[in-house]
């Protein structure tokens, strides 16, 4: 078995397909994976059936912790990818569909007004097979709507 170093490029390509083409829910969302400086951010547009307050118009706050949930595991998955300079390609499978939310917290700061929203994330910690992240969501205006901290499992 070779060890074949990960070009982010392509494993973004890679992520996209998967993410934006293969998983059921996000295809429901219309979630799009965005390259953001070498990281990921996942992209929603508003639309009239995310809407939980139907007198403000403003996004749900499932669908909001449903998109940091996911840019909260890729930042995990990346952040794993990147900490290895080197691995398998048959073990970043594996890993890839083991991936698992054990913990998210989300704080709604602001109601969801807005066109669309992009959540990033930051790794604050990174262990062998658990990763703790920062996650942020913010409006097309660049409006913070809410905060949050994962932990993901990797392997």
């Amino acid at each position: 078995m070779k060890n074949t170093k990960i070009d982010f490029n392509e494993y973004f390509k890679t992520i996209r397909k998967t993410f934006e083409d293969l998983i059921p829910f996000n295809k429901v969302m219309k979630m799009q994976l965005e390259n953001i400086n070498g990281s990921i951010g996942v992209k929603i547009d508003m639309r009239e059936e995310l809407i939980g307050n139907y007198a403000r118009k403003t996004l749900h706050g499932g669908a909001i912790s449903s998109v940091m949930d996911v840019a909260g595991g890729l930042t995990a998955l990346t952040g794993m990818i990147k900490k290895t300079t080197e691995i398998p390609p048959d073990v970043l499978c594996e890993r890839y569909f083991k991936l698992a939310t054990v913990n998210l917290r989300i704080d709604y700061i602001s109601p969801g007004e807005g066109q669309s929203f992009l959540a990033t994330g930051s790794v604050m910690r990174a262990g062998k097979f658990m990763y703790l992240v920062n996650i942020k969501l913010h409006n097309n205006l660049k409006q913070l709507i809410a905060v949050g901290i994962g932990t993901y499992k990797v392997a």
